[in-house]
């Protein structure tokens, strides 16, 4: 679970990370070519700065990978799926409770379960390098190879 935790921290990281990167949305180019940000504002109502700052308390006090691994064990603990359940569907519908378990299930459900691609090519290039023809430069075994499945 540990390893979990780590993969699903070191996923949000590289996320925030690419999320800062992008150009922002609201920007504005100086006069030397600069981008200048404007500053985002926040709608505060008057009963805004009367409520606490955290709703429940010492969750605030928990670190980001704590966190994770509390969603973790409740994800593992509410896991109650059919043996027929579509898995996207699934998460689809469950993304709100786990929300950083769900970015690494994105991850992995994301991964196309066949490989029809490369075996073809790996049949095709065995049906062309036979024993008799073992002597054939790599070179030429890659273009025998691409003109078989072009052509």
């Amino acid at each position: 679970m540990t390893k979990a935790a780590a993969e699903i921290q070191t996923l949000l990281e590289t996320q925030a990370v690419s999320a800062t990167e992008s150009p922002p949305s609201h920007a504005s180019t100086g006069a030397a070519g600069e981008v200048q940000r404007e500053p985002k504002r926040s709608k505060r109502t008057p009963s805004s700065f009367f409520k606490k700052a955290s709703a429940q308390p010492g969750l605030a006090t928990l670190t980001n990978r704590e966190v994770i691994e509390i969603e973790l064990k409740s994800y593992l603990q509410a896991l109650d799926v059919e043996g027929e359940v579509d898995p996207l569907e699934w998460w689809q519908l469950h993304q709100a409770n786990f929300p950083r378990v769900a970015s690494l299930a994105k991850k992995y459900l994301s991964i196309p379960a066949m490989s029809a691609p490369s075996d073809r090519a790996f049949s095709t290039s065995g049906n062309i390098v036979k024993y008799h023809r073992y002597a054939l430069k790599p070179e030429t075994v890659d273009k025998l190879v691409f003109l078989a499945n072009n052509l």
